[in-house]
Parts: C-alpha cells; sequence; structure tokens
C-alpha cells in the first residue's frame, strides 16, 4: 500500500507542474536606430518658413523720413535701380512722391531738408579715396548742383540755420587735409562769400545763433547730431 502511495503522489504532482507555470511575455524586438530628420536650414530645400535673403540683406524700402521746415512736404530715401535715392513729395499725399535723386553707385547716404523747404543737401562720399562732396536738390525742377565743386576734399554740412534759410555751415579740409576750414556757402548758387576759421565762436556766429555753439574746428562731423544740439538753434 505505501508503494502504491507513492507512485500516485508522484504522478499528481507531476501532473500540478503544467498548471503552475507562468506564461511570459515575449521580449520586445530589438530598437532599429531612426535616422535623423535633415535640418531645414542644411538641407537641399529650405522650408518656406524661413525668412529669404533679400528680407536681412536687401536695402530697406523707406528710411530716414523727414517733413519739410513748413510740413507741406515729406522725404525718403527708397531704392531706385538698386541704390538708395531720396524721393519726395506731399505730406497730405505721400503716394505722389517721386525721386528727385538718380545716383546710382552708393546711393545716398544722408540728407537733410534746407530751412526755405524748397530744396535738400545730401552727401556723396567716395569709398576709394575717402572724399564726399555735398549736392543740393532744387525739390521743383528736380536739379541737383555740386555745392563743393573742389577735387580730393571730403566736404561735411556742418549747420543749417532758419535764420539764414538760404546758407550752410560747410566744412572743407582743402587747405589742409588734416583740418577742415568752414565756409559759409550760398544754398541756390553755391558761392562762397566767407571763410570762418578763426578758432572761436565764428561758426555759430555765422548762423546768426546766439551764445554760440562751440569752437568752429570743434564741430563734430555728424550734422543730424547737431540738429538735436539746443546750442545749433
Amino acid at each position: 500500500m505505501g508503494i502504491v502511495r507513492l507512485a500516485v503522489s508522484v504522478s499528481l504532482a507531476a501532473g500540478a507542474l503544467p498548471a503552475c507555470a507562468v506564461a511570459r511575455p515575449a521580449p520586445p524586438p530589438p530598437a532599429v536606430a531612426m535616422a535623423a530628420a535633415p535640418s531645414p536650414i542644411l538641407g537641399p530645400h529650405a522650408e518656406p518658413t524661413l525668412l529669404p535673403r533679400s528680407v536681412l540683406l536687401a536695402p530697406p524700402d523707406h528710411s530716414d523720413v523727414k517733413i519739410s521746415p513748413d510740413g507741406r512736404s515729406i522725404g525718403w530715401l527708397a531704392p531706385l535701380q538698386g541704390a538708395l535715392n531720396l524721393w519726395v513729395g506731399p505730406a497730405d499725399d505721400v503716394a505722389k512722391a517721386q525721386p528727385v535723386t538718380q545716383e546710382t553707385a552708393s546711393g545716398v547716404r544722408s540728407w537733410r531738408w534746407t530751412f526755405g523747404s524748397d530744396r535738400v543737401v545730401f552727401a556723396r562720399e567716395r569709398d576709394e579715396d575717402e572724399s564726399g562732396h555735398l549736392y543740393v536738390v532744387d525739390v521743383a525742377k528736380k536739379e541737383t548742383r555740386d555745392l563743393t565743386p573742389v577735387d580730393g576734399v571730403r566736404a561735411e554740412l556742418l549747420g543749417l540755420s532758419p535764420k539764414r534759410p538760404k546758407e550752410a555751415l560747410v566744412g572743407l579740409n582743402d587747405r589742409d587735409k588734416k583740418f577742415q576750414d568752414v565756409y559759409l556757402v550760398d544754398i541756390a548758387t553755391g558761392a562762397v562769400p566767407d571763410v570762418v576759421n578763426d578758432g572761436k565762436d565764428a561758426g555759430a556766429a555765422a548762423l546768426g545763433r546766439k551764445g554760440g555753439a562751440a569752437r568752429a574746428s570743434a564741430l563734430t562731423p555728424e550734422p543730424e547730431s547737431r540738429a538735436n544740439n539746443p546750442a545749433c538753434r
């Protein structure tokens, strides 16, 4: 009897083993390395959301906007034939603006209204010899005149005044390349009646300014900074 019981116990135990086994999930498949997506900047075709180079590198559509002293006209710099030129039109109808300069090389870099509101003055620089001339444009006639027709010199607009609206204070290094002499130039004709270089406050006195601005030889070459300086009004 003992032998039979042993055999039965072994048989039951053996039959119970499959029921006790726990099914394990199959292992996941090995990960496959995914190729990195190409960069939109380095890829052969740029994405349409990227800014085109023309937006970053092209000349501005409009810049350096100024209203004439009488409030009737407005001017700005805008491209014309690949270079910045000066456009002028009625202040109340800017769509009628027309170019008053025809620069094709370096273009117009800076400009000013005269206090008569009928002319503008702009600078043209030459990069090869670091010289530059000042030009005046009759807005109505669209005629341009060289105010400083001297070769090899650098001309700078030093000041304009409402007290002498037909004249401009101009710096020229025609006598000595290292220093500028200050000239009082007739804007309409280009005539140079006076030379102001006494080293005191002659520059301010020439334009009828009260109190004087600074020594004429110390005037800085940036006309816009002087235009905003109360001492130069």
